[in-house]
């Protein structure tokens, strides 16, 4: 559904430019200027002429600057960024979106806001971030006009989206509010699009009943609305009204008229209601190979955005390297002039001369370090990336071709068995880009909603619960508290948990057997609360306490990991009002200590 997904966001911006346009010439003269550079930015939003959409779309933005109209100005930003999202250039589109965001703050116009969080809410979810793409697509409708029905509305489809596959009954209940926002008489579009929407949630939620009911209805509609009536999801009512009447050929018929990813998708959901498991597992393959094909090009994109950026930070560091040494060479003979000039003067002021030259070699000290920094962090994101990443693709190419074999017959319990290995190295690469795209999301704001209020002995237990498959064998977790199980905290629950899965997922690789000991507790003072997680085995050397807290820094560069679990666990912890830190003083192990305030 990704494609049909975008789609509904180009209608979604491109009639808000419409409509924008149009109110203008009601109350201004024709603009004829305006609505040329609107027209090419049109002629080339669908084209692969990156060059000529950009440089229409920089013309257009300088105009609506000169006209001091702000809304145009973020439309045409919007659609660079949805022009970017179509190339699955999500780094780049993540990083436009954050930069509109800034500038929007910056301009001081508070009504366009809800347009970045809603894009970055598609992002996120489009990469598989569920957590961030829901709770962004939800605070652009907090920031949205209550009035503005046709932006609410898309919001609720997006969380339809989100929900659609795992969860058919929470996409229902999205899409159900949608249409309640629509009035049918005056937002015939809109409305015909949210119905055939909803006969693929019906369909995901295997109510062949509500399909055909629902089918019916959609019918009625493209006949009473004419030209106004979407067609968006023509093709997947179809298929979905085909299986609920159990004419299988004709929807797999409709099936394969779309995109290459769905059409597996799709194919295999009818192979297995029809309970041909054999075909449905050819088709589970298939989609796993394209969806792989996919997220490496992804992958390889944003990892390429990301060397660029390194690239682009060394040629600035040179650049005021350069000016600065300039800058000192001027100073000197400036100085020799002076000394030549008024020699008595000069030795007067020497030795405020020589500490500002100090300063200066200080400085371009400094920036050599910074650049050699630079260097060293590309080359760990490379090293790095490439070999967490290489495991999980040899996992899928080596299961691929074994299934490819003709004399391969597997069992049922095997069939599976590859399946949920090919699954877990899939989500391990996503895991990754995730990852990635956390530490800049947080690095780029610090914006972290402590909204949850949570029990502490529970989160610690839930923590073991789904981190006890990493458990080592002679290893085991055990956990004490001191406060009670009603003690609660106001907090984030999402940032909490991913600190403590990556300090226990640390504890496991590290620990040397024996017990893994979790503890809470309070500070003496009762403000805050302590967690504790402990394992045996080597200390963390003193002189590298502190490095470990670097993005990218490993003790061990054999273990697998990319050295962000800590740095990232760290900002949470501090964006969330408390820190993480380890005891020093601890020898037996390693002792990971998180503080938060109760309040």
């Amino acid at each position: 559904m990704i494609k049909k997904r975008l789609l509904t966001i180009i209608i979604l911006f491109f009639s808000l430019l419409t409509a924008t346009n149009a109110s203008a010439k009601e109350t201004q003269e024709t603009d004829t200027l305006g609505e040329k550079l609107v027209e090419d930015m049109y002629k080339y939003f669908n084209t692969s002429d990156k060059d000529a959409f950009y440089d229409a779309i920089e013309k257009y933005k300088v105009y609506c600057l000169t006209k001091k109209d702000m809304h145009n100005f973020y439309i045409a930003w919007q659609s660079e960024i949805i022009y970017e999202i179509n190339l699955n250039h999500f780094f780049m589109a993540l990083r436009k979106t954050i930069e509109m965001s800034k500038d929007m703050k910056w301009r001081n116009c508070p009504e366009e806001y809800h347009y970045a969080t809603y894009l970055m809410g598609v992002i996120y979810s489009l990469q598989g971030n569920i957590v961030l793409g829901e709770k962004h697509l939800r605070k652009a409708m907090q920031e949205a006009d209550k009035n503005d029905s046709i932006f609410l509305t898309q919001i609720y489809k997006e969380l339809a989206n989100i929900k659609l596959e795992n969860d058919p009954e929470g996409a229902i209940k999205n899409l159900e509010k949608a249409k309640s926002l629509l009035n049918p008489k005056t937002m015939k579009y809109e409305h015909s699009d949210i119905t055939g929407f909803m006969i693929i949630a019906h369909f995901f939620n295997n109510d062949w009943d509500a399909v055909k009911k629902e089918y019916k209805n959609y019918t009625r509609l493209r006949k009473e609305y004419g030209k106004s009536f979407s067609e968006t999801y023509s093709v997947y009512a179809q298929m979905a009204y085909y299986t609920a009447c159990g004419e299988y050929d004709k929807a797999l018929e409709e099936a394969n008229r779309m995109t290459s990813l769905d059409q597996h998708k799709m194919r295999n959901r009818i192979f297995e209601i029809s309970g041909d498991m054999n075909s449905a597992y050819k088709e589970l393959q298939r989609y796993t190979k394209a969806k792989d094909s996919i997220t490496s090009v992804i992958m390889i994109d944003d990892l390429n955005e990301i060397e660029n950026d390194i690239e682009v930070i060394k040629m600035m560091e040179r650049s005021r390297r350069d000016k600065t040494i300039n800058m000192a060479l001027i100073l000197a003979v400036t100085m020799s002039l002076v000394v030549i000039a008024c020699l008595v003067l000069v030795m007067r002021n020497r030795n405020r001369y020589l500490k500002k030259l100090k300063r200066k070699n200080r400085e371009l000290e400094i920036m050599r370090d910074k650049a050699q920094e630079a260097e060293r962090m590309k080359n760990i994101i490379r090293n790095n990336m490439s070999h967490e990443i290489r495991t999980p693709l040899n996992i899928i190419s080596g299961f691929t071709q074994l299934m490819s074999m003709p004399d391969f017959q597997p069992s049922q319990e095997d069939r599976l068995d590859i399946a949920k290995k090919i699954s877990n190295s899939s989500d391990q690469i996503v895991k990754i880009i995730n990852n990635l795209l956390n530490v800049s999301s947080l690095t780029s704001t610090s914006y972290m909603g402590k909204d949850d209020l949570i029990a502490c002995n529970d989160i610690c237990r839930e923590a073991m619960e789904r981190n006890n498959e990493k458990l080592p064998a002679g290893t085991t977790f055990a956990f004490n508290t001191s406060v009670s199980d009603k003690q609660k905290i106001r907090t984030n629950a999402k940032g909490v948990a991913n600190i403590l899965d990556n300090l226990l997922d640390n504890a496991c690789k590290f620990g040397d057997g024996g017990e893994i000991l979790i503890e809470c507790g309070q500070d003496d003072r009762k403000k805050n609360i302590i967690i504790s997680i402990t394992n045996q085995g080597k200390r963390i050397p003193e002189e590298q306490i502190d490095k470990i807290f670097e993005l990218f820094y490993k003790i061990d560069e054999f273990k697998s990991g990319l050295g962000i679990g800590i740095p990232l666990s760290r900002q949470i912890a501090e964006q969330l009002g408390g820190e993480l830190k380890f005891d020093k003083k601890y020898e037996s192990g390693v002792k990971a200590m998180i503080t938060l305030p109760l309040q």
